[in-house]
């Protein structure tokens, strides 16, 4: 059945629209303009799916949280080690008497050697001290000089609050807060500062 003129001029009308590229007259709906060429009403495709995207951005996270977690227990486990290295330091070359220096203990400025901070340590806690190691607390992490063979070196370096109880004779005990600055990886640990602070006598240490 023939559509009236008037309604079909208006279908005709409402189907007819311009180019975008070209600005010709063609149909609605047409996929490629036919004048210039130009892709017309073509859905873009996506690049990744919706499923594809959700499952990397769950792969990223589970990385970066387990990247965290191995960070952290890397952390732990420095400063596990140096704190089992600052209390063989103290039982071993300040309460006994091996004088291996570059073992466990390097001056960061060649001045002080072990003997020297030996008699210090004992004349504080005396010669022969009943000591018990507390804690030890992290502080900080920072950048120290050290001289070795005879040049100074920029070196990474972590320092802590390493706390021992000291028994006294009449049967008290005091705490005695020592602070330690230490550098190296887990194989290679060194100390390179010992101070330590006591409520009766000035700072000593090397």
């Amino acid at each position: 059945m023939a559509l009236p003129y008037r309604e079909a001029e208006i279908l005709t009308v409402a189907q007819i629209v311009r180019c975008p590229n070209c600005i010709s007259l063609i149909y609605e709906g047409t996929e490629v303009c036919h004048h210039c060429g130009e892709k017309l009403n073509l859905k873009r495709k996506r690049i990744m799916s919706k499923g594809a995207g959700l499952f990397i951005l769950l792969a990223v996270t589970a990385f970066a949280a387990g990247d965290a977690i191995y960070l952290a227990k890397e952390r732990s486990k420095i400063r596990r080690f140096d704190r089992d290295h600052i209390e063989h330091f103290i039982d071993v070359q300040l309460l006994g008497d091996e004088d291996d220096d570059e073992r466990l203990f390097e001056c960061k400025n060649g001045t002080v050697t072990v003997p020297s901070l030996r008699a210090a340590f004992r004349q504080e806690v005396g010669d022969k001290p009943d000591l018990d190691h507390r804690r030890t607390s992290f502080r900080d992490h920072f950048d120290a000089i050290v001289r070795r063979h005879g040049r100074p070196r920029e070196v990474e370096a972590r320092r802590y609050t390493h706390y021992v109880d000291v028994r006294e004779a009449d049967g008290g005990s005091r705490s005695l807060p020592m602070t330690f600055e230490m550098t190296g990886s887990i194989r290679r640990l060194r100390i390179i500062r010992v101070t330590w602070h006591s409520p009766s006598k000035p700072p000593s240490g090397g």
